[in-house]
């Protein structure tokens, strides 16, 4: 089953799009997703994938990621 984070990020694709990122778990790792807004573009969009292993391990790809929400997925993928 997915399960997905949200938090607000620096990292933007363009200045109009809002600040916020997405880690999603699903099928043995976590996505790092991204929004951009701008007309031209649009749409959803990848950022990064890492293996739970890699997560629990090294840590998140996102260094903007809070260390309260790095902990709670922490829980949850070693849960799993």
């Amino acid at each position: 089953m997915a399960k997905t984070w949200r938090w607000e990020s620096d990292h933007r694709c363009c200045t109009t799009c809002p600040p916020d990122s997405s880690l999603m778990y699903e099928g043995g790792r976590v996505r790092y997703l991204g929004w951009c807004s701008d007309v031209g573009f649009g749409g959803g969009y990848t950022i990064g994938v890492q293996t739970i292993d890699e997560f629990v391990t090294r840590g998140p790809l996102d260094d903007t990621m809070p260390p309260a929400l790095i902990a709670e997925i922490r829980t949850y993928l070693t849960a799993k």
